[in-house]
């Protein structure tokens, strides 16, 4: 499975960055369903020095998972790291903001 990140993840984002940590909202709208998914999505979150501070998740049609994620980063920079190393989790399909 390719991984993609959606047009509108970015958008909007450069320019009214503050200079404090904010949280912003992922959505893995799409990933394959399977054991120990939750657990890689957390450590990739983690491996690059972020902090999921909310988290819905459920599965859809039986195998696809979908997760709204709240995760703390720095700037628009950290926000590009978290994000690819979200894309790099296994089964994953897509990740976008909002």
């Amino acid at each position: 499975m390719k991984s993609i990140i959606c047009a509108s993840l970015l958008a909007g984002v450069a320019g009214l960055w503050p200079a404090t940590l904010a949280a912003q909202q992922l959505t893995l709208d799409e990933a394959v369903d399977r054991a120990g998914l939750f657990g890689d999505v957390a450590q990739a979150i983690t491996a690059g020095d972020g902090s999921m501070t909310g988290i819905k998740a459920g599965v859809v049609g039986g195998n696809q998972a979908r997760m709204k994620l709240e995760v703390r980063v720095r700037d628009l920079e950290h926000l590009y790291l978290i994000v690819a190393r979200l894309n790099a989790v296994k089964g994953m399909i897509q990740v976008s903001r909002g």
